[in-house]
C-alpha cells in the first residue's frame, strides 16, 4: 500500500508538467511563417500540391544541424525523380547539396533532422 501511495505524488507531478515541444529553427518557433523565403517556398509547394498532387506527395522541407549550424533541406522521396537535394542556411543561401559533388554535405553528419513542412498527402516514411 505504501508503494502505491508513493506513486501518487509522482503521477500528479507528471500531470502538472507542461509539454514544451516547441522547436526553435533559425531563431523562431514558427519558421514557415516567420522566414520570408521559406514561406514563399511553402507557397510554391502548396501550389504544386494543387497542380500535381501525385508528384507533390514526395516533396517536403526539413531542418537539421550540420557542423553546429541549422540548415534547411529540401529533400524528397520521389521514386522516379533524379534530383539533387539542396541545403540552405537560415538566410536562404545555398550552402551545398546532400550527396557526392564538389559542394557535398555529408548526410551522415546531419543531426536532429526534423520535418518542418509536408503535403497533406505525404508519402515518404518519417
Amino acid at each position: 500500500m505504501k508503494y502505491k501511495l508513493a506513486l501518487v505524488p509522482i503521477f500528479l507531478l507528471l500531470l502538472a508538467c507542461e509539454d514544451d515541444t516547441s522547436i526553435i529553427v533559425c531563431g523562431t518557433e514558427n519558421p514557415i511563417e516567420d522566414i520570408e523565403w521559406l514561406s514563399l517556398l511553402v507557397k510554391e509547394y502548396e501550389q504544386l500540391e494543387q497542380d500535381d498532387p501525385d508528384l507533390a506527395q514526395y516533396f517536403y522541407i526539413s531542418q537539421a544541424q550540420y557542423e553546429g549550424e541549422t540548415i534547411i533541406i529540401l529533400p524528397n522521396c520521389c521514386p522516379f525523380c533524379d534530383t539533387a537535394i539542396p541545403a540552405y542556411n537560415c538566410q536562404g543561401d545555398l550552402i551545398g547539396v546532400l550527396g557526392t559533388s564538389d559542394r557535398t554535405i555529408d548526410i551522415g553528419l546531419l543531426e536532429s533532422d526534423i520535418i518542418l513542412w509536408k503535403p497533406d498527402n505525404f508519402s515518404c516514411s518519417e
